[in-house]
């Protein structure tokens, strides 16, 4: 048979189609990580429409919003109470079709010779099996999967806006945002309408020293008094060598209603650092963030969720947040220094900015 006859590739024709496919792969994976970041965004944006249709829920049962940071006092010790520091995601529980697992937090239960009361222990009781595993909807896919190593606590994809405060955070006497640690809000508070008010808000949780990850600690007062203060700790996306960060970081703990872990407020952007005077008990800047391109989900009060750009207009950085500490029978009301952001964190502060 002569050489014309044969049927086959050449060598230089089977390159060919190898550069051929490589060309193509190529052209193709870009396309396949989008749409697979696409599909991340969008659980992440299904798990926030779950918890904001379960603070509902807990509204139509109670006639409030939940209490972000509380639970049962201290005076018999972790063991034996949340140290006023249980989250508002337990709160949420028998209202996220996670019944059994609801069920198992509000009885006592006996665990070798320690005896745990009906809603837990404090968050930081790593002998309580259900702190170590909570529901899977409370982790964004794009983050890392929820933390169930031994003696570690779950971490959490998700924070309660606590508005444009930074100050007095754990002992406020007015309400500013959505939420507000002791405080149980109520429908008719939310002065600006429920659907231009943010409620929960995506944070980064896992271990790392990049900006969104953790915070910075033992900062001085003056990241409250001017928050742009916090972003010169970090450079090239990461908090610089010399700054002391968090060990548990944001979402450290999906029980623990601590500020530096699952609370937030609108002051500096999405993605952007934050830093407390001390540590995640501490008032401070406390910034959403998440690992979706060039910005965050967020769920309205309203129950809706929309995508919020890193560059969302903040308004003046240099500004110093409005105060918690006003007279409870105060009326007035205070247009937030921070913009569009700072807007839509504030319940009642009757801003005329859009994202128009």
């Amino acid at each position: 048979m002569s050489a014309t006859d044969r049927n086959g590739f050449t060598i230089i024709e089977f390159g060919i189609i190898l550069v051929i496919l490589a060309i193509l792969a190529a052209m193709l994976l870009p396309v396949t990580r989008g749409a697979r970041d696409v599909a991340r965004r969008m659980q992440c944006s299904n798990n926030l429409k779950q918890l904001a249709l379960s603070c509902h829920n807990y509204e139509a049962s109670f006639k409030c919003f939940p209490n972000v940071s509380g639970g049962t006092g201290s005076e018999l010790g972790p063991h034996g109470g949340n140290c006023d520091r249980r989250s508002g995601f337990v709160a949420l529980l028998p209202f996220l079709e996670v019944g059994s697992f609801a069920q198992e937090i509000a009885e006592e239960q006996t665990i070798g010779d320690i005896t745990f009361p009906p809603g837990g222990p404090a968050p930081w009781v790593t002998a309580y099996p259900p702190w170590v595993t909570p529901p899977a909807l409370f982790t964004c896919t794009s983050g890392e999967p929820p933390r169930a190593a031994p003696n570690s606590i779950a971490r959490v994809s998700y924070a309660f806006s606590i508005g444009d405060v930074a100050e007095d955070i754990r002992s406020p006497t007015v309400l500013r945002g959505a939420f507000a640690v002791g405080m149980y809000p109520k429908i008719e508070q939310y002065h600006d309408g429920m659907s231009n008010t943010v409620a929960i808000l995506e944070v980064g949780n896992r271990y790392s020293q990049r900006a969104s990850d953790t915070f910075a600690i033992d900062q001085s007062l003056s990241i409250i008094r001017n928050p742009t203060v916090c972003r010169t700790l970090v450079v090239k996306g990461e908090y610089r060598s010399d700054i002391g960060t968090s060990t548990l970081g944001r979402g450290g703990r999906w029980n623990d209603g601590a500020p530096g872990l699952t609370l937030t407020n609108t002051i500096l952007p999405p993605n952007a650092p934050s830093c407390s005077t001390g540590d995640e008990t501490s008032d401070g800047i406390f910034s959403a963030g998440s690992y979706h391109t060039a910005g965050i989900n967020v769920a309205i009060a309203d129950g809706s969720v929309m995508f919020i750009s890193d560059s969302i207009d903040c308004g003046d950085l240099t500004a110093t947040p409005p105060s918690f500490r006003q007279p409870r029978s105060s009326s007035k009301r205070t247009e937030s220094p921070f913009g569009v952001w700072g807007a839509l964190g504030t319940r009642a502060g009757q801003e005329t900015r859009s994202l128009e």
